[in-house]
């Protein structure tokens, strides 16, 4: 009996542990050419400062809160998975967006404004699409 508890804590502190990418305070930088693929929850919080010269892809939610500093400079956000997501960028501007998600009506959730300095580009199958509800997704004059 005390091997199968042991078995199911470790079990779902597996998935627990794996479950999102938390940044409480930390200076995180994606390098070109790699990615950072998330495969639930994107939370940058705090005073925590992630800059994006990469890909970062995410099957969750994105959060970047008003506090915490994204730079985009270069990078792409995509989203991935089948599940919808939601996008909270905090005030900051994204660089590249992708909507790559897997499903018939893959959906991403504007839960702030949105500023994008590149390309929102949807390469995902299905009918993707962002859903602004009250909030406003701004392009700059370059994007595609």
């Amino acid at each position: 009996m005390r091997k199968l508890i042991i078995t199911l804590a470790l079990f779902f502190a597996y998935y627990v542990i794996n479950a999102q990418f938390i940044n409480n305070g930390a200076t995180i930088t994606v390098q070109p050419g790699s990615t950072l693929r998330i495969e639930s929850d994107f939370q940058n919080n705090g005073t925590g400062t992630v800059t994006n010269n990469g890909t970062i892809e995410v099957m969750g939610n994105f959060t970047n809160a008003s506090s915490a500093t994204l730079t985009p400079s270069v990078g792409l956000i995509k989203f991935i998975g089948t599940g919808n997501s939601n996008l909270n960028t905090g005030g900051d501007a994204l660089n590249n967006v992708e909507m790559a998600k897997t499903t018939a009506n893959g959906t991403v959730t504007l839960v702030s404004a949105t500023d994008i300095g590149g390309n929102l580009s949807f390469t995902g199958t299905g009918n993707n699409r962002i859903l602004l509800g009250n909030f406003d997704l701004t392009l700059s004059n370059s994007a595609a």
